[in-house]
């Protein structure tokens, strides 16, 4: 529910029954500026089926690479102690959400160090707060402020190829040009985050590596 809440799409199953959730859905999304990969997973909980089974094996996998852990716990349901677990040795941030507060509204007691944030996707409680932590464990993780260090010439080339495409938009009055300038300015900015054509791919990968047979 929640991812399906921050997408703002059906892309997850909903569903009262548990381990519905096996494969690994994800979605790429901006929040508040910053680029984000939003990774729903299986639950963790003990089951003798299989394929549950590797649906939780993956969970703890994702779980190991992520740059920041959104713990759920069911507030109709005792804490189970995999996902404990996985606080317990997280090495990034975490933020650990309380569902259903509509339903049983729990006592605001820490959950292995952490006070939870209690929310209810259904009367959209302490969602406010969970949108003003989770930027600010993003700006932590993104370091916002921090200058950013441009290592590769194409990259600073393409930075000072967008600043310059948006300069002359600036003086620029004729529309049809200034149009042309903002062209030129995200066609710039493609090439620096990668969305790239196969021909501009090809280039730089021939201009930057020797290829042999």
């Amino acid at each position: 529910s929640l991812l399906n809440y921050l997408i703002k799409e059906e892309a997850a199953i909903v569903s009262d029954i548990p381990g519905t959730t096996r494969d690994i859905v994800e979605k790429y999304l901006d929040i508040s500026g910053f680029p984000v990969i939003l990774s729903d997973t299986a639950g963790l909980r003990e089951t003798q089926d299989y394929v549950e089974q590797e649906g939780i094996k993956r969970t703890n996998q994702k779980a190991n690479e992520a740059h920041l852990i959104l713990a759920l716990f069911d507030s109709m349901q005792p804490e189970d102690k995999q996902t404990l677990d996985i606080i317990a040795k997280a090495e990034v941030p975490v933020l650990i959400l309380r569902t259903k507060y509509d339903l049983n509204p729990p006592q605001s007691v820490n959950i292995n160090g952490y006070l939870p944030i209690d929310i209810s996707l259904k009367t959209k409680h302490g969602l406010d707060i969970f949108h003003q932590q989770l930027i600010e464990k993003l700006e932590q993780i993104c370091a916002k402020g921090e200058d950013a260090i441009i290592t590769r010439q194409r990259h600073r080339q393409c930075v000072n190829d967008v600043l310059e495409s948006l300069h002359n938009f600036e003086k620029n009055f004729d529309t049809v040009i200034k149009a042309e300038d903002l062209r030129m300015a995200l066609s710039a900015l493609g090439k620096l985050t990668g969305r790239i054509d196969v021909e501009q791919l090809l280039d730089v990968i021939f201009a930057d590596f020797c290829i042999g047979k």
